[in-house]
């Protein structure tokens, strides 16, 4: 588990596009707290110009630097690839990937 240090507003999150011709799908698996304190773990769902968001209790987030590897419950973003089942959002995904292209910028 990993604690979101201080007391103020934070994000963390970690981007994964998948694209295939002109269909594109995100996801966002990340950790945040409010202005109130609460924390949380979350996966967001990005597809067809619409938005969707999971929360998580923050203890089943982990993650490692080396292999780079995001866990939310069983949901599994890595460097290899995701396996991602979100019952909620009527989503499953299981994706290995291959040759991968650095980003040319911050995002």
């Amino acid at each position: 588990m990993r604690r979101i240090l201080g007391n103020h507003p934070y994000f963390e999150g970690w981007y994964f596009k998948l694209q295939r011709g002109e269909e594109t799908v995100a996801f966002i698996p990340g950790i945040s707290r409010d202005g109130k304190g609460e924390e949380k773990a979350f996966i967001q769902v990005i597809a067809a110009g619409e938005s969707y968001n999971v929360d998580f209790p923050l203890n089943t987030f982990s993650v490692s630097a080396s292999p780079f590897t995001v866990r939310i419950g069983e949901n599994v973003f890595s460097t290899r690839g995701i396996r991602c089942v979100l019952p909620e959002l009527n989503c499953a995904a299981a994706v290995l990937f291959g040759r991968q292209t650095p980003l040319r910028y911050d995002a």
